[in-house]
């Protein structure tokens, strides 16, 4: 009786995520990606956290900042690389990871300087992109993959910095706490894609590179 219920329930799932995307409405280009020349040279920097408002590019600071433990950034680094040679057919140049960050005081404005930063990072590395992920909140999760306390939760941007003309060309947002499926229906495809685990912040931010590779176009 149990899995009679839950197949229902599935099924009704399927018919409402097929009725609401045939019911959105899109406009063309909406979500066209940058086109990028394949012979221009694209950095790619290491994963940092900023926590102080001058470290940021953009946005701001989550009011209690989730920390990632600093033994987890290289860990993140192989999975970019590893992501961006398996969804993209480009070329890229890896930048390796400082022992430390300059510090970076505020502008005049006091909006932060974090784009600076890494136009100089980009200038030095003689490249015309730079692609640069930044973690701005992280939640591990709290249990294994079959039960949780608390699910793993993350907010992470990526950038997409033209150094030639010293800007911001595009910016990739991912913001997800993992929920079950009883506690939304929605998330049927995404129970599906990750085989109906509960996952680790690792994991999250991957999919957040790939969101990002494709909102570049890369």
């Amino acid at each position: 009786m149990r899995t009679l219920s839950r197949m229902i329930v599935a099924v009704l799932a399927v018919f409402l995520l097929i009725s609401l995307a045939a019911c959105q409405k899109r406009t063309p280009g909406e979500h066209a990606p940058t086109i990028i020349p394949l012979e221009f040279r694209v950095g790619v920097a290491w994963f940092t956290q900023p926590t102080r408002t001058s470290e940021l590019i953009t946005g701001q600071l989550p009011s209690s900042q989730g920390k990632i433990a600093p033994a987890l950034l290289p860990d993140l680094d192989s999975t970019l690389a590893r992501t961006l040679s398996q969804e993209s057919n480009r070329q890229y140049v890896t930048l390796s990871a400082p022992p430390s960050m300059p510090d970076m005081g505020y502008h005049e404005s006091g909006s932060p300087m974090g784009l600076q930063t890494w136009l100089e990072i980009g200038r030095k590395a003689d490249v015309d992109l730079l692609f640069v992920p930044q973690i701005i909140n992280w939640q591990e999760r709290d249990g294994g993959e079959a039960g949780v306390a608390t699910s793993a939760s993350i907010k992470v941007e990526f950038y997409l910095i033209d150094v030639a003309r010293a800007r911001l060309l595009k910016r990739s947002v991912f913001e997800e706490q993992q929920i079950g499926l009883t506690d939304n229906l929605l998330t049927l495809d995404k129970f599906f894609k990750r085989k109906g685990r509960w996952i680790n912040a690792t994991e999250l931010t991957r999919e957040g590179i790939s969101k990002a590779i494709k909102d570049f176009g890369l």
